[in-house]
């Protein structure tokens, strides 16, 4: 079996790496260029290809919306490409998106030099109607992923599987008759043998979002800080209140290794899910900082049990008050500390890797 996983990139971690690595755009082939960019190991990275390769079938990744590479493998393949240049546009949740003209054309290119049996998209919704109605004449199986707020579901209609980390968003699909399947998120070993070990350097972390869709994370954040020093990573500094003690201590953006590299360096680090989320545990922190060996402090969700051990793998908290008394408790108690965080290291290593994630989604084909 031969898969083509398409990735859409958040654009602020693109203007990072450009930034941070300049000289790459002219010096590098396209092949070159994109292990380059694999190896900040940015979200899902390579990992779902590894995985499938792993496990016996041929696969291969495109980063759809970075222009840059993009341009590239066009130019290495003769193609002409100044009649659709990217044009960015922002969404209703406050993300960059491209317009469909040039990112349709060489995403069809490539997969059709590619010749993949499953086209599995990561963020279907950023491509037009008429490339999937193209493709699914071409015969092409086609796979979306999504576990975050639907901005339109029309593409959806022509997955012939959609696969969620949210079993809420699983029936919802299927109540509208698209065929769709859980499987978690996950995380990948190779990041521990790429980073080192770190010194623990803050007592408590949070790294991740804050958006429009995040009102309840915001607040919860914004009011655990009023009570307790947490240190603050990632995109979105500009949705917390501009005099509050969470705006004060938030770092700024990490990216990929940066970001692996703060969980590391946490004792314990705070996981909280998306409004969209509800009752249900899904996001990929859950399993990035028990994989790390952090010590996972996270929202109360009623499937957690499903994927650890509640206080022996992972610890859950039910309010903000629920949360400063466990930051303080684990805090001075570093035997129990470990112990979690070591127990739950282990419970991700062995049951929430790619490869097992890409054994499940085989099953379901």
């Amino acid at each position: 079996m031969k898969i083509l996983f398409i990735h859409n990139y958040y654009t602020q971690f693109l203007q990072h790496f450009y930034k941070q690595n300049k000289e790459i755009v002219s010096t590098l082939t396209f092949k070159e260029h994109k292990r380059k960019i694999y190896e900040e190991l940015f979200t899902a990275s390579n990992f779902y290809s590894h995985a499938i390769r792993s496990l016996g079938h041929q696969a291969d990744d495109i980063i759809a919306n970075d222009w840059v590479i993009q341009k590239k493998w066009a130019m290495e393949q003769g193609i002409s490409i100044t009649t659709y240049p990217p044009i960015a546009l922002n969404n209703r949740i406050g993300q960059q998106i491209f317009l469909h003209s040039w990112m349709d054309k060489i995403v069809e290119l490539q997969i059709k030099a590619y010749r993949p049996d499953i086209v599995y998209f990561l963020d279907i919704e950023s491509f037009s109607h008429n490339l999937l109605k193209r493709l699914k004449l071409g015969k092409y199986m086609i796979i979306s992923q999504k576990a975050s707020p639907i901005l339109s579901i029309e593409n959806y209609k022509m997955a012939d599987m959609v696969i969620s980390a949210l079993p809420s968003m699983v029936e919802f699909f299927q109540k509208k008759h698209i065929q769709s399947n859980y499987v978690p998120l996950a995380f990948d070993p190779m990041v521990l043998r790429v980073i080192p070990r770190q010194k623990k350097i803050y007592t408590c972390s949070f790294v991740g979002g804050c958006s429009k869709i995040h009102t309840l994370g915001n607040k919860l954040l914004t009011d655990l800080s009023e009570q307790e020093h947490i240190d603050i990573f990632g995109y979105g500094k500009e949705f917390l209140p501009r005099f509050s003690m969470a705006y004060k201590t938030h770092h700024g953006e990490v990216w990929g290794k940066d970001m692996y590299k703060v969980l590391m360096q946490s004792a314990i680090t705070i996981n909280r899910h998306v409004d969209i989320a509800g009752s249900y545990a899904a996001n990929i922190r859950l399993f990035e900082a028990t994989g790390t060996g952090t010590m996972l402090l996270t929202d109360k969700k009623k499937n957690l049990g499903e994927l650890f051990v509640e206080g022996k793998e992972a610890v859950a908290y039910s309010d903000v008050n629920d949360l400063v008394d466990k930051i303080r408790y684990y805090s001075s108690h570093e035997k129990e500390r470990l112990r979690v965080a070591k127990a739950g290291q282990r419970r991700t290593l062995k049951d929430h890797t790619y490869i097992e994630r890409m054994r499940q989604f085989l099953k379901f084909l």
